[in-house]
């Protein structure tokens, strides 16, 4: 698993070094759902994770039941909607074929609350891409990399050092060419973003980072600039603004991979930092 934003993603600290994870639902759907996040098998396995169904906590998670999701893959049976999440609800959509099945709303929910990129097929994950769920549950490696994730987190405050959350490669983008890391007088009050238009998609993330001195980025002293692009299908992408560090850095651009052989997949057309 690859985590696009920095620990605790949508849950909440519960002030005593566990995490909740606050939920809602379609009423005609809000058994099935409890029923998946709430199993000993789920993502409760997740060391003091724990999930509770409330319609005002946020940030938090809504389940909705559709016939036939649109604006998506065809292939498409559930989605969390990343692009139009406001800082408060984050929206997913389940086909109506599927109701009941578990193993959708588990990898919706590791999306959703988790901002968890896509497996590679064939991989021991709940988060592999699915197209014909079967009854799978997080598997002991899913759960380990969630708490590694999370054991990033001091009292639910993210790390501003992204090393730990890497995949297993990494490249300067564009080209593995670390001259186009460049210095950037930053106002304050402005807010970041990441767009990029991916031709060929692969298995990975785009990240925005920052550092004071050129030598400290190239040694991996960074931090996070904006939250980050998942690369896996084509299209044209808008990371969501936030606010960023005020000063002069050095801004450079990142790719993250599980394996480096898909970086040999990876074709972005353009790819920009936006600061307004």
């Amino acid at each position: 698993m690859q985590f696009v934003e920095d620990a605790p993603g949508l849950l909440h600290p519960d002030g005593s070094g566990g995490y909740i994870g606050y939920w809602d639902a379609d009423v005609s759907i809000s058994g099935w759902v409890s029923s998946a996040l709430n199993n000993p098998l789920g993502w409760g396995r997740v060391d003091g994770l724990t999930f509770m169904q409330s319609s005002s906590a946020t940030p938090r998670v809504n389940f909705h039941m559709v016939g036939t999701i649109t604006g998506a893959d065809a292939s498409a049976i559930g989605i969390a909607y990343w692009s139009t999440y406001n800082g408060s609800v984050m929206e997913v959509e389940l086909e109506s074929a599927y109701e009941g099945n578990m193993d959708l709303v588990n990898h919706e929910a590791g999306h959703a609350f988790f901002w968890a990129n896509h497996s590679p097929n064939g991989t021991d994950s709940i988060m592999e891409p699915m197209e014909d769920p079967g009854e799978e549950w997080p598997s002991d490696t899913d759960i380990a990399q969630v708490e590694s994730w999370l054991g990033n987190s001091v009292d639910g405050n993210p790390r501003d050092d992204d090393s730990a959350n890497l995949g297993q490669a990494l490249i300067w983008f564009p080209g593995d060419l670390p001259h186009y890391i460049t210095r950037w007088p930053v106002p304050a009050g402005s807010e970041a973003r990441l767009t990029a238009t991916v031709l060929t998609g692969t298995r990975g993330t785009l990240r925005s980072v920052y550092a004071e001195t050129h030598a400290g980025m190239i040694a991996g002293e960074y931090k996070r600039f904006s939250p980050g692009i998942d690369l896996y299908h084509e299209g044209f992408y808008k990371g969501a603004w936030r606010e960023a560090p005020a000063g002069e850095f050095y801004v450079g651009l990142l790719v993250h991979v599980e394996n480096a052989a898909d970086l040999t997949d990876l074709i972005v057309g353009l790819a920009e930092v936006q600061i307004r």
